[in-house]
């Protein structure tokens, strides 16, 4: 899950342009609908360095969703 209006991710400038968007939670449980996912595991999308705090607040507001 990322949100470019939030976050930097550097790596973003040379990734394949269906990743070039962001990808929020309904988008998420959008692609695992009736997959019966009754949990998951989020892994950090390598923001700059300056956004390391905001992000494990993210982070943690999505996870109370």
């Amino acid at each position: 899950l990322w949100n470019l209006d939030r976050f930097k991710l550097a790596w973003m400038d040379e990734a394949p342009p269906v990743l070039k968007r962001s990808f929020h939670l309904a988008d998420y449980l959008a692609a695992t609908k009736g997959l019966n996912v009754v949990k998951a595991v989020y892994l950090e999308v390598d923001v700059i360095p300056d956004q390391h705090n905001d992000e494990a607040k993210f982070v943690t507001e999505i996870s109370k969703d």
